[in-house]
């Protein structure tokens, strides 16, 4: 992996688990289809992973569009989404996960950030 996909609060050359399980997990609630969607996922992913830190700086797009590259080819499509096709036991398995370490504020934070409102067709806003 290369140090542009590394994240920085992870040694380099190695992945935020938790965040890539959010990332998966809200890509599962998105059911995202179009690279669009799938861009705007990877945006309140971010977000709502590192909700709670204040206002800061968002994200360079070369950061966000690392993840979307790693995600694409690691849960390749099988059906409509555009990424995050790892089957929906281990999906919940990990909603749970995130749920649990976000304060049980996930669920309740993502169909509320502007890009999943706007732009993605929601699971979650069934939730």
């Amino acid at each position: 992996m290369s140090p542009s996909t590394s994240c920085a609060s992870s040694p380099e050359g190695t992945v935020d688990d938790k965040l890539i399980r959010t990332l998966v997990a809200t890509q599962f609630l998105a059911g995202t289809r179009t690279d669009q969607d799938g861009r705007a996922a990877v945006r309140a992913s971010f977000d709502v992973h590192h909700r709670g830190y204040g206002i800061t700086s968002p994200p360079a797009a070369r950061q966000l569009a690392a993840f979307d590259d790693i995600l694409t080819p690691a849960y390749p499509v099988t059906d409509e989404p555009h990424w995050g096709a790892v089957g929906e036991p281990l999906a919940t398995a990990w909603l749970a996960e995130v749920e649990t370490d976000s304060g049980e504020e996930f669920i309740k934070t993502l169909p509320q950030h502007d890009c999943v409102s706007d732009e993605l067709p929601t699971r979650a806003s069934r939730l």
